[in-house]
């Protein structure tokens, strides 16, 4: 294997403050786009059978198909506030509160994941009044209303937006006089990652509304986190909670310094020079989407996720450190 030699002076490359020449950077993104607002309008015209299961103490549904209050007066199922809640005795609908919100206080999961959901519920004859969301333990069943899938819908919408395969980028230079292996870097060395966050649809947060018939439904596709794939069959996976941070060309930077973001990896294995191995770095976005629809009383979650095509390839070798010998 070919031995690559630098003329440094003073530290070897384990050492906290060795220092390598960098040139050509390989970098992409700058810093993080902001959000925008998305308008979809679709209809569909697909039949997947009713959005509640009907006769339920929740939807205060009858057999005869009406909803009834507590005491036996009939309400409307559905109105522009949301589905009939026959233990709120309201119309309510799901609210998406942040997870960053003090509301949820500490209604969180072994993990820390956010449980339970939000209402917002209007009582018959209080419609003007504002209400505060109520947290539930599980979204109450709904009276059915329209023969379509919602989420099928919301699919659609996100479908539409079209978001980016996340474009990789990786500490890799190509260096004087070592033209031939194009980016490198250096085993032990701290590889920081990234993916370009300077485009919104690689990573970013973005609202959706979509039509269902004549009801409405919102959605919010957020970016949550982004795992890498080193290459180097490890089988060492390197997850973020951020795109990273991208570390361009510094004439005088030093090999061993962390990302701030905490994106990064050491690689602990040189490529092989006789087979003309390459590392590939990929990386996949997972994107979250939460959505709603008051007027069906209906919500849900689920997740994306877009995987990188055009990954960089680079070379791995030792740096040995000489020291210049007075004459």
């Amino acid at each position: 294997m070919t031995i690559l030699c630098a003329m440094l002076v003073g530290y070897l490359l384990w050492s906290n403050a060795s220092l390598v020449t960098m040139a050509d950077s390989h970098t992409v993104g700058v810093a993080p786009g902001g959000d925008y607002t998305v308008g979809i309008v679709i209809t569909d015209s697909s039949s997947s059978g009713s959005t509640g299961s009907g006769n339920t103490p929740d939807s205060g549904l009858d057999g005869s198909g009406a909803c009834h209050d507590s005491v036996g007066l009939e309400v409307e199922c559905w109105n522009g506030f949301g589905a009939w809640n026959y233990s709120q005795q309201a119309h309510c609908a799901w609210v998406d509160v942040p997870f960053s919100s003090p509301q949820w206080n500490g209604r969180v999961d072994a993990d820390g994941n956010p449980t339970g959901y939000f209402l917002t519920c209007h009582k018959p004859g209080m419609y003007d009044l504002p209400p505060s969301p109520i947290w539930v333990e599980d979204l109450p069943d709904t009276p059915p209303k329209l023969d379509s899938d919602p989420e099928a819908v919301v699919r659609e919408a996100v479908a539409s937006l079209e978001l980016h395969p996340p474009t990789v980028g990786v500490t890799a230079f190509t260096y004087p006089d070592f033209e031939e292996h194009g980016l490198t870097w250096w085993v032990g060395a701290i590889a920081w990652l990234w993916v370009d966050a300077s485009d919104g649809l690689q990573w970013g947060r973005h609202e959706l509304s979509a039509s269902l018939d004549s009801a409405s439904v919102e959605a919010t596709v957020e970016a949550t986190s982004v795992t890498f794939d080193p290459g180097d069959g490890a089988g060492e996976l390197v997850t973020c909670w951020s795109p990273g941070t991208p570390r361009s060309f510094h004439a005088h930077g030093t090999i061993s310094d962390k990302s701030p973001s905490g994106c990064d990896y050491q690689y602990l294995t040189t490529t092989d020079d006789e087979t003309g191995e390459r590392y590939a770095v990929s990386a996949t976005v997972t994107w979250m989407v939460t959505w709603q629809s008051a007027v069906l009383g209906q919500s849900g979650r689920f997740t994306l996720d877009i995987a990188s095509v055009d990954n960089p390839s680079i070379y791995i070798g030792e740096l040995i450190a000489t020291r210049r010998v007075p004459r």
